[in-house]
């Protein structure tokens, strides 16, 4: 029994060195399975990522084609009511210019009824 001591020793610490062996490649084997996992969910952050700065993209491209259209719509809207008002105020130029003939004509029409007035009262007088 006693010259197989010395082997049991070897083979006792062979096993032991087997088993702490086996631990440092199980213990690595974690952290190496930890490193795919961490690299795995930052890949799909930064696709998620990447699909939300796309869609911002996207949004904010349409949201600039809309923020033109209505500065379209609103100019020409300004336009219609300049143009509106213009015509407006030509018509009432008109009108005054139109009344201001009337009453030129009226005057005249007055001061010359007045004149024949005047003649006949003379001629009434004369008599």
């Amino acid at each position: 029994i006693q010259e197989f001591v010395p082997a049991l020793e070897t083979l006792s610490k062979n096993l032991d060195m087997k088993e702490k062996s086996e631990n440092k490649m199980e213990e690595k084997l974690l952290q190496l399975s930890s490193k795919v996992e961490n690299f795995i969910n930052t890949q799909k952050q930064e696709t998620q990522l990447s699909k939300v700065k796309h869609t911002e993209d996207k949004l904010s491209k349409k949201m600039e084609q809309m923020e033109k259209q209505i500065w379209g719509e609103l100019e020409t809207m300004q336009n219609e009511y300049q143009s509106g008002f213009k015509s407006i105020h030509d018509s009432l130029s008109s009108l005054q210019q139109i009344q201001k003939t009337k009453m030129d004509l009226e005057k005249y029409k007055v001061q010359k009824d007045l004149k024949k007035l005047q003649r006949k009262i003379v001629e009434l007088q004369e008599v």
